[in-house]
C-alpha cells in the first residue's frame, strides 16, 4: 500500500482495524466520523502517502493518537487535536517532522495518523506501529523498551462551557525524569499524567496526543521499535470482509476454521486464529465509572452449553469459558477455563463485520456473534509488554472494575492462547 486516496481504502482500514483492535482502538460510527474527514481533504486533491521505516526520504517525525474513552468520541469533537498536539510538539522540539505513524491498530487510531497527514503538509504515513493490536495504556507497545516517551503534546478536541477555545499542553522529558524509578517507566508516568489532564472539565475524557518523537539521528531504532506493514495488514483484512460482506459471515467464518484453516488464514491477512466460539450476545455488564479515559465492563456470549465472559478495559484484556454438562436429570457438572488473556487478540465478528465494545455493548439478545482468539505479534511477548498487560489485568480483577473478574480466574503469569484449554 503506497498512497490512500478512495473511500473504499479507508473502509478497509477501518474494518481490518476494528477486527484486530480486540475490542477497542475506537468504534466504527467513529471511525466513519474521520474517514468523511480525511475524504474532504481527498476530494480537494490532497494524496496521502504511506510508506515504510526504511524509507530515506524520512527526516523526523512522532507518534500522534487519540487518547481516553472511545465512548467520549460520540461527542461533538472537530477533530483537529491530533495534528495540533503533531505540529506542536514539532514546533517545541524545533524539528522539521515529516513523518507520523499510530499508536496501536484500531479504527479510530489507525486513521489519526492519516488524519493529521491530510491536515498538515509534506507528511508519510509509515506502514508500522507499536502494537498491531489496540492497547489499554501507553507503556504496551513495542516503542516503551528503547523510545522515550517524552516530550510529549496533549491537546483538547471538545469546544465546551468550559473553555472556548483549543488548549495544547507540553509536557518535556524532564518533568517525566523527575518523576522516573527502577520499578516505573516513563510510559507509565505520562499515562498517569495524561490520565489525570483527561479527567479534567477542559479535556472530557478525551484528547489528541503527540509523543514517541523520533529525531532525524534515531531513525536506526525505528524498525527494531515498531511492528511493520500493519497498515497494509488492516487493510487487506478489511478487503476480504468487504468482498464477502454478501456472506452470512459468522457461519462462513465457522466453517473455515473447522474445514479449511488455510484459507481462513489467508482471508486474516496471514494471522492464524488459534480458538473461536460461536454464540449468541447475551449481556452487557457495566463495570465502575472512570473519568480518566477508561471504559469497563463484562460482554457475556453464550451458545447451548456454553458461556464466555470477556473482561475489558477499553479493549478486551481476558475471557473465560463456563460449560455446563448435564449428567443425568438431577445433576450436572460446571466447569471454568481461562480461553485466553492479552497481549494475544480477543475479537468479534457478526454478520455485519467485526466490532468493537463500543458496538458490542449495544446488540440486540440473541444475536449471531464469533468471539475469535488469534496470537499477538511475537514482539508483544516480550516480557516487558506482557507482564505489563498482566499487572493491567491483575489491577482490573483486584479493583472489580471490568465486571467482577473472579480472582481465581487469573493465572501467575501471561499464558499464551495456544497454550490455554
Amino acid at each position: 500500500m503506497k498512497k490512500i486516496n478512495s473511500k473504499q481504502d479507508l473502509e478497509a482500514i477501518i474494518l481490518g482495524g476494528l477486527f484486530l483492535g480486540a475490542g477497542g482502538g475506537g468504534g466504527k460510527n467513529e471511525a466513519i466520523i474521520i474517514q468523511n474527514k480525511i475524504l474532504e481533504y481527498i476530494n480537494q486533491g490532497k494524496e496521502i502517502n504511506i510508506t515504510t521505516v526504511n524509507d530515506n526520504s524520512l527526516n523526523s517525525g512522532a507518534v500522534v493518537a487519540m487518547m481516553g474513552s472511545p465512548l467520549a468520541l460520540k461527542k461533538d469533537n472537530d477533530y483537529s487535536a491530533p495534528s495540533r498536539a503533531f505540529n506542536t510538539l514539532s514546533k517545541h522540539m524545533n524539528e522539521n517532522f515529516n513523518f507520523t505513524l499510530p499508536i496501536e491498530i484500531g479504527a479510530v487510531n489507525s486513521l489519526i495518523p492519516i488524519l493529521t497527514a491530510a491536515q498538515l503538509d509534506n507528511l508519510f504515513v509509515l506502514d508500522a506501529d507499536g502494537s498491531r493490536r489496540a492497547v489499554p495504556q501507553l507503556q504496551l507497545t513495542t516503542y516503551s523498551k528503547d523510545i522515550k516517551i517524552a516530550p510529549a503534546v496533549l491537546s483538547n478536541d471538545n469546544l465546551n462551557n468550559y473553555i472556548n477555545s483549543h488548549l495544547n499542553i507540553t509536557i518535556d522529558s524532564e518533568k517525566i525524569n523527575d518523576l522516573l524509578s527502577s520499578d516505573i517507566s516513563d510510559a507509565e508516568i505520562l499515562e498517569s499524567i495524561a490520565r489525570n489532564i483527561l479527567s479534567s472539565n477542559i479535556f472530557e475524557c478525551l484528547c489528541g496526543i503527540s509523543f514517541y518523537p523520533f529525531k532525524k539521528s534515531e531513525l536506526n531504532k525505528l524498525a527494531d521499535s515498531t511492528i511493520q506493514n500493519t497498515l497494509s495488514l488492516i487493510y487487506k483484512i478489511g478487503k476480504n470482509f468487504i468482498e464477502n460482506n454478501d456472506r452470512n459471515l459468522v457461519q462462513y467464518i465457522y466453517n473455515l476454521f473447522y474445514n479449511n484453516k488455510k484459507e481462513l488464514t489467508t482471508f486474516f491477512g496471514g494471522i492464524k486464529p488459534i480458538k473461536i466460539f460461536k454464540g449468541e450476545f447475551v449481556e452487557y455488564i457495566p463495570g465502575s465509572i472512570d473519568k480518566k479515559g477508561f471504559d469497563f465492563g463484562t460482554i457475556i456470549i453464550k451458545n447451548e452449553n456454553q458461556e464466555m465472559h470477556i473482561f475489558f478495559e477499553n479493549e478486551n484484556l481476558l475471557s473465560s469459558l463456563h460449560e455446563t454438562k448435564k449428567i443425568n436429570k438431577y445433576k450436572s457438572t460446571h466447569k471454568c477455563n481461562l480461553w485466553g488473556m492479552a497481549p494475544d487478540t480477543i475479537s468479534y465478528v457478526t454478520n455485519e463485520g467485526p466490532l468493537s465494545n463500543v458496538e458490542v455493548v449495544n446488540l440486540s439478545k440473541g444475536e449471531k456473534i464469533l468471539v475469535i482468539g488469534s496470537k499477538c505479534d511475537n514482539k508483544m511477548r516480550d516480557p516487558f509488554i506482557s507482564n505489563g498487560f498482566y499487572k493491567v489485568i491483575y489491577n482490573l480483577a483486584n479493583h472489580n472494575k471490568g465486571g467482577f473478574i473472579p480472582k481465581d480466574l487469573i493465572p501467575t503469569k501471561y499464558i499464551p492462547i495456544e497454550k490455554l484449554e
